[in-house]
């Protein structure tokens, strides 16, 4: 999971150096496809101070075939989805893998 915050456009834009540090860790199944990633757009309680609009967010994602979800940590809002997404995929995955290896 990468974040970034709506109210920094630079947090935005250093996305893609983080993609390229975490994919040189191992987070690929045996089949060499990515388990799952998100893109989440933090601190969307800030609306008067948003400087990334949501669509930024999420072409960044659709370019690194990432899921993309806004939150509000303060507010304790959206972060239950992208947690719940990153633990179905990898789940979803393992059972493919197991699939695989019978």
């Amino acid at each position: 999971m990468l974040v970034y915050d709506v109210t920094n456009p630079k947090s935005l834009k250093t996305i893609p150096v983080w993609f390229e540090i975490c994919r040189q860790v191992d987070w690929h199944g045996k089949n060499g496809a990515p388990v799952a990633s998100v893109l989440l757009g933090n601190r969307n309680d800030l609306e008067h101070r948003r400087a990334v609009q949501e669509d930024e967010g999420l072409n960044m994602a659709e370019r690194y075939l990432m899921k993309h979800f806004i939150s509000s940590a303060k507010n304790n809002q959206g972060l239950e989805d992208p947690f719940r997404y990153l633990a179905n995929s990898y789940y979803q995955h393992r059972i493919n893998e197991e699939k695989e290896d019978i």
